[in-house]
């Protein structure tokens, strides 16, 4: 799973850095580069809002073309936030359907190991 999620680019980076409006989406940027590629995937408490907020924004909806980001997300949001991945499951259940198997098994298989 992590070394999916470190197959990111920047591009992809980028694409979910802007998904709160825009807003500050370098300092989104930045966090998410370190959360991937520094902290084995794991946000730390002051990382609550720089990504986590993107992070969650990207794991409730998918876009057309941008399902490599969505299952990036989900899966950064299944470590990060285990309590929440039950109903972001059932929520996303219709998502996950319009994935390719490999990426709709690897989210399958994180929701199992975090104990749902």
């Amino acid at each position: 799973m992590i070394e999916f999620i470190q197959t990111i680019s920047e591009q992809e980076i980028k694409f979910i850095a802007n998904l709160d409006y825009k807003q500050e989406a370098e300092k989104h940027a930045v966090a998410l580069k370190k959360v991937i590629f520094e902290q084995c995937c794991e946000t730390t408490e002051e990382q609550y809002w720089f990504p986590l907020e993107v992070i969650e924004l990207g794991a409730n909806s998918m876009q057309k073309g941008h399902e490599k980001e969505f299952v990036i997300c989900t899966l950064l949001a299944c470590i990060n936030s285990p309590d929440s991945a039950e109903f972001r499951f059932e929520a996303n259940t219709k998502n996950y359907d319009l994935l390719p198997e490999s990426q709709r098994n690897l989210i399958l298989e994180t929701y199992l190991s975090i104990g749902n």
